[in-house]
Order: C-alpha cells, then structure tokens, then sequence
C-alpha cells in the first residue's frame, strides 16, 4: 500500500519479475485510522512522485488519493497478513489505530519505522505507536536482531523496529 504510482509501479515491477503476483497485491493509497480520501502533495523535484501532507501548499498542487486501514485490507485480502511494515513519516499511531482488530487477533509481524522527532514537530505523542503495540499484545520489539526496550529509543530521531507477539 503506497499512495505513489511510482512507488506501486516499482514494487509491481519486483513482483512480476520474480513470480510473485499470487502473493502480492499493489494497492494505490494512504494508510489510515479510517477509511476515506486523503489530500497529499507531490515531495517535489528530488522525490518526484513521493508524497507528503499539504502544509499551505495551494488547492492546485493536492492529490486525493483513498485511505484505508490495516483491518479493512485484511477483510479485502480474505485474511490478515504475516508482516506489516509501517514507514509513514510520524502517522505511525494513526496506522496502528486502524489496525486494532487485524493487530490484536493475529501473529502479524510489524516492522515499523518511528519519526519520534515529527511527531513531536506535529505535537503527536510519540509514544503512542508502541502503546497502541502493547495495547494490540506485542511485547518483543527487536532492533539490528536484538530485544530492546522501546521506550529508550524515544529520543532518537527515528527508530526503526520489528515488533512480535
């Protein structure tokens, strides 16, 4: 799930050239806490086809694309899904609330990608990604192979983790 056509048409290119279409479904859109339309801007020239958040960007330069939640692509794809990987530049809570029930019936893997640092330019918590983890049942969270506690990495900029039941 990538709200960029460039970055779908990437990954379905590395799906079809190594026979993976059975297990692989591209989906053009914006993960969420809800279901809906999200309007996005194009990064610009040094990540032309990416996307970000509108700040005071005008009307003209916004693209809506859909949004869904981790559940609803699970009730779409017939079952929940082995890994989930989560690089949202700081919605990673969003995400996670719109995963509750997929997250805390199921042995899914989450690799997540924490932007402490815009959550915290945004006035988001930035604890609130692993609270919602524990809340969902996760209490292994792994960084480079190794259990850490989650909480001591909160003044890093970014943290990269996989977390597990």
């Amino acid at each position: 799930v990538d709200p960029s056509a460039v970055a779908c048409r990437m990954v379905e290119r590395i799906r079809d050239r190594n026979d993976w279409r059975a297990q692989i479904e591209v989906i053009q859109a914006a993960a969420g806490s809800e279901n809906g339309q999200l309007e996005m801007i194009d990064c610009g020239p040094a990540a032309s086809g990416y996307f970000n958040l509108p700040g005071d960007q005008p009307v003209s330069d916004r693209t809506v694309v859909p949004m869904l939640t981790i559940d609803s692509l699970s009730q779409r794809a017939g079952r929940p899904p082995t890994v989930v990987k989560i690089d949202v530049e700081s919605f990673e809570g969003e995400v996670l609330a719109g995963g509750r029930e997929t997250l805390s019936k199921n042995d899914v893997v989450v690799c997540i990608e924490l932007h402490h640092q815009i959550m915290r330019q945004r006035k988001a918590d930035p604890t609130m990604p692993v609270r919602k983890l524990r809340e969902y049942g996760y209490r292994r969270f792994e960084r480079g192979g190794r259990e850490v506690p989650p909480e001591s990495l909160i003044e890093e900029e970014i943290s990269r983790l996989i977390a597990r039941k």
